[in-house]
């Protein structure tokens, strides 16, 4: 997933449209989970690559236990690509402190984890939307620890899943503000702004809970 520059197309009056053509586009999108990817290699068990590219060295000793917890909704065709940067991160954090969830449609009951992020009033979902917050704005949790729900995608894969997941447009969205540039240059970003999922949620949480370190530490592979 990157922070996508993407802005919705809005009326006169401010309120926001979904462009036809992009639904067109997502037409298409089941309910059906995508069977992980097998490439015959030995793979390494933490970092999830093949042995003989193995990321462990790099990743940093201790796990990050983050005060926000962090939810990624994963486009199932993620799962097939070569270069996958969310192994990298559940690695790096706590276990409890990360959830990863593989479909193109979350419809009520499918995942009870995003049922109850989605009533909490502290949740967010990191989307560049016409009316998405900064995220270094957003003001302390006023109940409880909050959730950051992540979308896990090419651009065009992450936009789809907000758009055909309806439910997601119910909590406020949040936006990055970094200028940094994607290191992983083997997918197609929009702009050279555009960050990786790892990039995107890294940066996230080390905003959300002031820990610096956690950015550094985490994009380090």
């Amino acid at each position: 997933m990157s922070s996508i520059p993407f802005s919705e197309n809005g009326a006169d009056n401010g309120e926001q449209r979904l462009d036809p053509v992009l639904l067109e586009d997502f037409a298409d999108f089941s309910d059906e989970l995508t069977e992980p990817w097998d490439t015959g290699r030995v793979m390494c068990e933490r970092c999830v690559r093949p042995q003989t590219t193995c990321l462990c060295d790099y990743l940093p000793e201790k796990r990050f236990r983050t005060e926000t917890q962090l939810l990624i909704l994963q486009h199932p065709r993620e799962e097939i690509r070569g270069l996958r940067t969310v192994p990298i991160l559940r690695a790096c954090l706590a276990e409890d402190c990360v959830k990863v969830f593989r479909s193109k449609r979350f419809p009520v009951g499918r995942c009870a984890s995003l049922d109850r992020a989605l009533k909490h009033p502290d949740t967010v979902v990191l989307f560049p939307a016409k009316e998405a917050t900064d995220i270094s704005l957003l003001p302390p949790p006023v109940a409880g620890p909050r959730t950051l729900i992540v979308l896990d995608g090419t651009w065009k894969q992450a936009k789809g899943l907000y758009v055909q997941n309806e439910r997601l447009r119910s909590v406020p969205a949040v936006s990055l503000s970094s200028s940094q540039t994607s290191a992983y240059i083997i997918r197609t970003q929009p702009t050279d702004a555009a960050l990786s999922t790892l990039e995107s949620a890294a940066l996230a949480l080390s905003t959300l809970d002031k820990t610096p370190d956690l950015f550094e530490a985490v994009v380090r592979p």
